[in-house]
């Protein structure tokens, strides 16, 4: 087991399953070779910030496109730079 330490303005995440804007669903057939197209955000939970703006724990939102995904013997870690944090997200009691 490997942990990852970030630096240089990078925030270590992990994912945190939440659905954003989901569309109903629809029943048709699709082609083999389709790849169902990626939500444009993804809440994250905050691992470790290399400058500390960001507590462990906290959840942030990100453009899943500017996630980097790092595979260490089978070991993934999600990296993003602290400029694409979009906001942070509160879970709000019922």
């Amino acid at each position: 087991m490997y942990f990852l330490s970030p630096r240089n303005r990078y925030l270590l995440l992990e994912e945190k399953h939440v659905t954003i804007n989901k569309q109903e669903e629809r029943a048709f057939v699709l082609p083999t070779d389709y790849k169902e197209k990626r939500e444009p955000y993804k809440v994250m939970r905050v691992v470790e910030d290399a400058n500390c703006n960001y507590t462990p724990e906290s959840l942030v939102l990100v453009p899943s496109n500017v996630l980097e995904e790092v595979t260490i013997n089978e070991q993934k870690f999600y990296l993003v730079t602290d400029n694409y944090i979009l906001a942070v997200v509160n879970e709000m009691e019922d």
